[in-house]
C-alpha cells in the first residue's frame, strides 16, 4: 500500500512542476487562484451562515472585507503551498515508513496554525475596513471581538450563534486544508487500490 502511496505522491509532485516549469508567471498565478478561493469561500460562508448580515445595514463593510481576507488567506495558502511541496520532498526521500507518515503529517498541523491565522485575518481586516468608517475601532479591541467568538464556540458547541460561527471558521479554513485534504484522498486512493490487488 505504501508503495503505491509513494507512487502517486511522486507522480503528483513531477506533475506540479511539469505545470510550474510551463506557466509564465506562476507564482502570480497560483497566488490570485488562492486569493479567488478565499473570496470565494469567504462568500459561500457569509450566505450559508450569516445572509441577513450580508444585505443588512452593514453590507458594504462585508464587501469590502472580501479584499483584504482574500489577499490575506492567499498570502497563507501560497506559503501553505510552498511547505507541502518541501514536505512532500522530505517524505518520498525518507527511508521507513515512519518518517514517510511523519512528514506528511506535518501537514495536519499547518490545518491547526490555518484556524488562528484565520482569526488574525478577519481581526486585522476588520480592523482595516473600520479605519474606513466614522467609528474606527482598534486593532486590539477587534481581536477581543473575535477571541471571545472563539471561546464561546469552544465552550457551548451548540449554540445557534456559535454553530454559525463555527461553520464560517471551517469555511475559511477549506482552502488552508486543501493540502492536507490532498494526502488524505491519495491514501484513501492508495488504500483501495491495495485492497483490489489483494484480492
Amino acid at each position: 500500500m505504501f508503495d503505491i502511496w509513494k507512487k502517486d505522491l511522486l507522480f503528483s509532485l513531477k506533475k506540479f512542476f511539469i505545470i510550474k516549469n510551463n506557466t509564465r508567471f506562476f507564482v502570480i498565478k497560483i497566488s490570485l487562484f488562492f486569493i479567488s478561493i478565499n473570496i470565494l469561500f469567504y462568500w459561500l460562508a457569509m450566505l450559508l451562515a450569516f445572509p441577513e448580515l450580508i444585505f443588512g445595514a452593514s453590507k458594504v463593510e462585508y464587501f469590502l472585507l472580501q479584499f483584504p481576507v482574500g489577499i490575506l488567506g492567499g498570502i497563507f495558502d501560497s506559503f501553505s503551498l510552498l511547505i507541502t511541496i518541501f514536505i512532500i520532498k522530505k517524505a518520498l526521500n525518507s527511508n521507513s515508513r515512519l518518517s514517510y507518515i511523519l512528514h506528511l503529517s506535518i501537514d495536519f498541523l499547518l490545518a491547526i496554525v490555518a484556524t488562528f491565522w484565520i482569526l488574525f485575518v478577519f481581526s486585522f481586516s476588520g480592523w482595516i475596513i473600520s479605519q474606513l468608517s466614522f467609528y474606527p475601532e482598534g486593532l486590539i479591541d477587534r481581536t477581543i471581538i473575535y477571541e471571545e467568538r472563539l471561546m464561546s464556540a469552544i465552550n457551548n458547541p451548540k449554540g445557534e450563534e456559535e454553530i454559525k460561527n463555527i461553520f464560517f471558521g471551517i469555511m475559511m479554513g477549506c482552502s488552508a486544508m486543501l493540502p492536507t485534504s490532498f494526502h488524505l484522498y491519495l491514501f484513501i486512493r492508495s488504500f483501495i487500490s491495495y485492497l483490489l490487488k489483494s484480492k
